[in-house]
């Protein structure tokens, strides 16, 4: 297991809304016949729709971070990869942004089976690279753009972070609306669905001045290109296969 693989501290917690004693044992026994690793399982009680359960994970992380061990706190969904040279990214980007309120984040990709190619899978339009909102390393190679499509269903946050996520106000499920409050609407968020807003969390908080969110990824400013190491494998390969309108632009192709 890739975890295993960046750390071996790393604690892991299953959020599932299957709360059958016998299928989760199932699942535990299936882990443990591949890796030797420990692994937790979280069933929320009560959850009044499944669209929720992506909230869920926070009743955990809430009780983490008390403890002031846990340094890092990583979400995926259950099919998606993430390798060691993708943290190592974050950690090495995150102190680089940190002055600028700007946070590194990781882009989904798949494999299409028909030309071999990766497309990315959440960008929905290609990005002129001039006119995107960036911060420019020292040695102007690289710069980390603003997308058009802020959308990544994960994160990687550290205590820093995490901590600004649950003592404010993003970490309401109507953070962006006018229900929660009419200061802070954002036109973005009143389209997303609740899935989608379980994975916005700090992007839209304190947006820094001329940037349309805090989300950032690099890009070689010489190719006109988005580094690999930012890149994680969506393992089902379900978007760029199908006639989704996601997963229809090549990495390669991102930004013109």
């Amino acid at each position: 297991m890739e975890l295993k693989k960046i750390n071996k501290n790393t604690d892991i917690t299953i959020i599932t809304n299957i709360s059958d004693k016998k299928k989760i044992n199932f699942l535990k026994n299936s882990i443990n016949k591949k890796c030797k690793i420990k692994v937790s399982f979280f069933t929320p009680k009560n959850l009044l729709d499944p669209r929720l359960l992506l909230f869920s994970h926070f009743e955990v992380v809430k009780n983490k971070i008390k403890n002031k061990n846990y340094s890092h706190f990583l979400f995926l969904e259950d099919d998606l990869l993430i390798k060691e040279k993708n943290i190592k990214y974050w950690i090495n980007a995150r102190k680089s942004l940190k002055p600028f309120n700007l946070i590194p984040v990781f882009l989904r990709t798949e494999k299409n089976y028909k030309n071999k190619e990766i497309y990315t899978v959440d960008p929905i339009s290609r990005n002129k690279l001039s006119s995107r909102p960036r911060v420019i390393s020292r040695n102007h190679n690289i710069g980390f753009v603003n997308l058009l499509d802020f959308f990544t269903p994960m994160y990687f946050y550290d205590r820093e972070l995490m901590l600004e996520h649950l003592d404010g106000p993003s970490k309401s499920i109507d953070f962006g609306h006018g229900g929660f409050n009419q200061n802070l609407i954002h036109p973005t968020m009143i389209t997303m669905g609740v899935m989608e807003r379980a994975s916005t969390m700090l992007a839209f908080k304190d947006v820094p001045s001329g940037f349309l969110h805090r989300n950032v990824v690099p890009v070689d400013l010489e190719k006109n290109i988005v580094q690999d190491y930012c890149l994680i494998k969506h393992l089902s390969n379900k978007f760029t296969n199908s006639a989704s309108s996601f997963g229809r632009i090549k990495v390669k192709d991102l930004f013109y």
